[in-house]
């Protein structure tokens, strides 16, 4: 009986420890982000990940993206979108042009994004990041690989719906790790607008 109750322990440890293995990833943060002193704090899917000075593991999101919130003396400076795979290793650095990057240990790749506009008016819409097309109702973007410069790479990309004043209307922002092929359905109606992100891979 004891030796029947140690192989279902047993047996329930390994299904467990499977489980959490392809749940989670590995991340390692740069050093500078754990030195006294430091106001910047990154919250990834509610987890505080700045403080530690060596790896740390982090539950992922099976379903949707996952979310990274980076703060400046407790005040938000932005929410930041991404899909993270299990098992991998990602590094959190300090980065000169976008103060901080966020990218896989080994086979880092950026991805690519298509826009489409969906209104009952009539009206265009400059979309894309950091360099825009117009769209107009019902058209489609073909697909377009934007390319950050070589120091920022990994940063976290605005992906931005803009009206033909060039005032923002809606965005977010986003971190390409690993080739994401994004979808993003832009709808405007009666003053309200939402965007719809989908990855198509």
């Amino acid at each position: 009986m004891y030796a029947r109750l140690q192989l279902i322990l047993l047996i329930t440890f390994l299904i467990s420890f499977n489980l959490m293995g392809q749940e989670s990833a590995l991340f390692v943060v740069d050093k500078l982000f754990c030195q006294s002193g430091n106001e910047s704090t990154f919250i990834l899917n509610g987890q505080d990940i700045s403080k530690s000075c060596h790896s740390i593991r982090i539950q992922i999101n099976d379903d949707g993206f996952d979310t990274l919130r980076y703060l400046q003396n407790d005040i938000l400076v932005h929410e930041a979108y991404m899909k993270l795979r299990a098992n991998e290793t990602y590094e959190l650095n300090r980065n000169s042009c976008s103060f901080y990057t966020l990218e896989p240990s080994i086979n880092a790749t950026q991805g690519s994004i298509e826009f489409s506009v969906e209104c009952k008016v009539d009206t265009s819409f400059l979309v894309g990041i950091g360099e825009f097309v117009e769209l107009n109702n019902g058209q489609a973007d073909e697909r377009r690989f934007y390319l950050a410069s070589a120091m920022c790479l990994f940063s976290a990309k605005l992906i931005e719906v803009k009206n033909m004043d060039e005032q923002t209307v809606v965005g977010i922002k986003f971190h390409f790790l690993h080739g994401e092929q994004l979808k993003v359905i832009f709808n405007a109606d009666e003053g309200m607008s939402s965007m719809n992100i989908t990855d198509l891979r």
